[in-house]
């Protein structure tokens, strides 16, 4: 799967180290970051020039990163070559990580962060080897998931969230098996969905999505079918495209 924007400072830190110098690019990281990053996948640096090591660790989905003000620190997550989902943070100036919290299913393509201040925690969503949507957020200092929420359609394609201010919880936007855009929100604490505002073209590509405070609302863009880039956006209440105003240019696929 391509690499989105959202996620490439992660993949700068995570895979820098194969696709752009090997160990030379690995050493060159902040001691504490790569020796953990590394090690917890058993991977030495003194070996990430092997082929075996650079197949093992490039099968692993790109990682994504979110920034936990809790923490005053980053943190990312990436699915590890067990396929299941790993989650790295600091904790008293060190990096820790936990793949063990995580293992209701293992991960089967994209994953998307977001923090998420009502938890004051950092949230997940992955597609899982069922291929329907997994969300992992913290409830009582502890790891908790929902995999039935999101049953309107399997996840075939890119996952983005975002943390919606004005319902105090994350959004997520998924390309459907249908090929159309599917968006998941809270209210009155239960998961909604919408696939029927998002029809002038089914998704072909990457897919962002932004809090936009002057609408008080989510905006989302992708790539359609026809190459060009489609823009989503809430006025008066409802969700409007615009698909004119990107046509200096398609968007490569």
């Amino acid at each position: 799967m391509k690499a989105n924007l959202k996620k490439c400072a992660a993949i700068v830190v995570y895979f820098g180290s194969l696709l752009w110098g090997g160990a030379a690019y690995a050493n060159s990281l902040p001691a504490n970051l790569a020796s953990t990053l590394f090690a917890a996948e058993n991977l030495s640096l003194n070996t990430l020039n092997s082929q075996k090591v650079k197949k093992e660790v490039l099968l692993a989905e790109s990682p994504t990163a979110v920034y936990a003000p809790q923490r005053s620190h980053s943190e990312v997550f990436f699915r590890g070559t067990d396929g299941y989902l790993h989650y790295y943070y600091v904790e008293n100036g060190a990096w820790k990580y936990d793949n063990t919290s995580f293992r209701a299913s293992q991960v089967s393509g994209d994953i998307t962060a977001v923090y998420a201040p009502q938890r004051s925690h950092s949230e997940v969503f992955f597609r899982g080897t069922d291929g329907y949507l997994y969300y992992y957020y913290v409830e009582n200092g502890a790891w908790k998931y929902d995999n039935t929420s999101f049953r309107a359609s399997q996840v075939s394609g890119d996952i983005t969230a975002v943390y919606a201010p004005q319902r105090s919880h994350s959004e997520v936007f998924f390309r459907g098996t249908d090929g159309y855009l599917y968006y998941y929100y809270v209210e009155n604490g239960t998961w909604k969905y919408d696939n029927i505002s998002f029809r002038a073209s089914q998704v072909s590509g990457d897919i962002t999505a932004v809090y936009a405070p002057q609408r008080s609302h989510s905006e989302v863009f992708f790539r359609g079918t026809d190459g060009y880039l489609y823009y989503y956006y809430v006025e008066n209440g409802a969700w409007k495209y615009d698909n004119t105003s990107f046509t200096s240019g398609r968007i490569a696929s």
